[in-house]
């Protein structure tokens, strides 16, 4: 597993990348998918069965978490949903590192908006999940 010499579970010393699961998009597409698999990301677009595998430097994580830390990932709510939209985007995120774990799952919803646009939380998240990418598009 990635092992990664941050503060990121509260401790000094090692902690480990356990999951990393993403997805975002909904009805009629694009679909966004990334996954840590192997000590790579796996990084797939719609139904592609070619999935690109990442590795990003030690920098990109470093940046990376701290980007979600500021956005309030580890803080994020389990639920987010609009009952009144059938149709639209969904989001899953399923991410550990050390103690530290987020799953959250949303349907035209999100964290810190009342609206079915992005928030700036979730903008700044799926913002952080591109640049990990290097850049390729994420939602």
């Amino acid at each position: 597993p990635l092992a990664l010499r941050e503060k990121t579970d509260g401790t000094h010393g090692k902690v480990y990348l356990r999951r990393f699961r993403v997805f975002i998009g909904g009805f009629g597409g694009p679909n966004y998918g990334v996954r840590w698999a192997r000590g790579k990301l796996r990084y797939r677009i719609d139904n592609n069965p070619c999935k690109l595998k990442i590795e990003p430097s030690s920098a990109e994580w470093k940046k990376f978490w701290y980007s979600v830390g500021r956005c309030g990932l580890w803080n994020w709510e389990a639920r987010y949903d609009n009952e009144e939209v059938c149709d639209g985007t969904r989001g899953e995120i399923d991410i550990q590192i050390g103690r530290r774990i987020v799953r959250s799952w949303g349907s035209n919803a999100y964290p810190g908006g009342d609206s079915l646009q992005y928030s700036p939380a979730f903008r700044q998240f799926l913002d952080a999940v591109q640049e990990l990418l290097g850049g390729r598009r994420f939602g």
